[in-house]
C-alpha cells in the first residue's frame, strides 16, 4: 500500500500532462498571433459591404429598390490583393452575415422604410469559391411598381474560371425599363466596391443630378462628385425612350395588319420585319435562373418534363438553367408544350419571377427587362 514505487506512474503522468498542457496554451497564443498577422497583411481581410439595386420610381414619386448588406471574411491564397498574384485566381470568402431587403424611398423628406427583409440569404453562414469579382456572389434583382409592387432577388454564385463579365452584370442593376423615368428624371445606381452599388441618383440631363442615397465608401470612390462621362455611360435614358417609341410603333403596325386580316402572330412578325428593315430592333428581355433547395410557400411553381427540352420547347428556360447566373434571350413567342398554357397565363399577368421543376430539381426564374 505504502510502496512509492506504486505512485510513480501517477507522477509521470503529472508532469506529461503539464507538458500537454503548456503546448495547447502555446497554440492557443500562437493561433490568434498568427490570425492578426495574416489580417495586418492582408491574407484575411474582413469586409463589410451594402449596395442598392433596381431602383425604380413608384406611382406615389417614392423610390423603391433592393438592399443588400454583407459581412465576412476573404482569404487571399494566392496574394492577388497584395499585386503577387492574379486576379483571375479563385477566391474563398466566409459569408458571416448577409441580409436583403426591399425599401421604400421617400424622396423629399429622406424617409426610408423597409417592406421586407430577409436576414438569412442561401449564402449566409457559406465557404465560397468564387470569381475575385465578386467574392460575395452578386444579387440580381427586378422590380415592378406597374399595378402593384412585384419583385423577385436572385444571389448567384459564378464560378472562379467562368469568365465573368463585369460590366455586363452591372447593367443588370438598373431597373425595369418602364419605371426608371419619371417627369423626365432618370434613376441611376452608381457602382461601387465590386458588385455592391454605392448609391441611387437621379439625373435629368446627365449632367446635374441628386443622391437620393449613398453608402459609406460613395464619396471615398467619388470625391469630385460624379462627372457628366459618367453619368452618360450609366444612363438608359435613350435607349429606353427609342424602344418606348419602337414598341408604340410596333402595336400600331399589328394592329394595321390585323385589321387587313393577318393573325396576331403573322401581325407581329410582319411588324418585326418591318421594324428591323428601319435599323430598330425590340428591347429583348433577359431570363436568369438559379438552382434553389426548395421554393417559397408564396411562389408559382411549373412542373416541366425533360423531354419537352428534347423536343424543342422551353429552349430559353433550357439556356438559363444549363448557365445557373447567366442572362438567356427571353424567347419573344408564346411557350409551346406540356404544361405552356399555365406559364403563358402567368407571364400575360406581367409576373417576374417563378419556379420550374426538372427531375425533382428546382430552379428560380428572374425576368430581367
Amino acid at each position: 500500500m505504502n510502496d512509492p514505487q506504486a505512485t510513480q506512474p501517477i507522477v509521470v503522468h503529472s508532469h506529461r500532462g503539464w507538458r500537454c498542457l503548456r503546448y495547447g496554451l502555446l497554440v492557443l497564443l500562437a493561433v490568434p498571433l498568427l490570425l492578426l498577422l495574416l489580417v495586418a497583411v492582408g491574407v484575411i481581410k474582413h469586409v463589410h459591404e451594402r449596395g442598392f439595386f433596381a431602383p425604380v420610381w413608384g406611382p406615389d414619386a417614392a423610390v423603391y429598390f433592393v438592399e443588400r448588406e454583407t459581412r465576412g471574411w476573404v482569404f487571399d491564397l494566392d496574394g492577388s490583393l497584395l499585386g503577387l498574384g492574379s486576379d483571375a485566381a479563385a477566391h474563398w470568402s466566409w459569408v458571416v452575415a448577409d441580409a436583403v431587403s426591399v425599401r421604400r424611398l421617400q424622396p423629399l423628406g429622406q424617409q426610408l422604410t423597409t417592406l421586407r427583409r430577409w436576414d438569412d440569404t442561401p449564402v449566409a453562414g457559406r465557404l465560397l469559391r468564387t470569381s475575385p469579382q465578386a467574392v460575395f456572389g452578386v444579387l440580381l434583382a427586378t422590380l415592378k411598381t406597374h399595378g402593384g409592387l412585384s419583385f423577385s432577388v436572385n444571389i448567384s454564385v459564378p464560378a472562379a474560371d467562368a469568365g465573368f463579365d463585369l460590366q455586363r452584370q452591372r447593367a443588370l442593376f438598373t431597373g425595369r425599363g418602364d419605371n426608371v423615368i419619371r417627369q423626365q428624371r432618370e434613376l441611376l445606381a452608381v457602382p461601387g466596391a465590386g458588385f455592391y452599388p454605392a448609391a441611387i441618383i437621379s439625373t435629368r440631363d446627365n449632367r446635374d443630378y441628386s443622391v437620393l442615397l449613398s453608402n459609406d465608401v460613395f464619396a471615398t470612390l467619388y470625391p469630385d462628385g460624379l462627372d457628366s462621362k459618367l453619368l452618360q455611360q450609366l444612363s438608359r435614358r435613350e435607349h429606353i425612350e427609342t424602344q418606348q417609341n419602337v414598341l408604340a410603333r410596333r402595336e400600331r403596325l399589328i394592329e394595321t395588319y390585323q385589321d387587313d386580316g393577318l393573325s396576331i402572330e403573322a401581325a407581329r412578325q410582319r411588324a418585326d420585319r418591318i421594324l428591323a428593315d428601319d435599323g430598330y430592333r425590340i428591347m429583348e428581355p433577359q431570363l436568369i435562373a438559379m438552382p434553389v433547395s426548395e421554393p417559397a410557400a408564396d411562389e408559382r411553381v411549373f412542373r416541366i418534363d425533360r423531354s419537352t427540352f428534347a423536343a424543342g420547347h422551353f429552349a430559353d428556360i433550357a439556356a438559363a438553367i444549363a448557365r445557373p447566373g447567366q442572362p438567356a434571350t427571353k424567347q419573344a413567342q408564346p411557350y409551346a408544350g406540356l404544361g405552356a398554357a399555365a406559364l403563358n397565363d402567368w407571364l400575360a399577368a406581367d409576373e417576374v419571377s417563378w419556379v420550374v421543376t426538372v427531375e425533382d430539381r428546382y430552379y428560380r426564374l428572374l425576368l430581367h427587362y
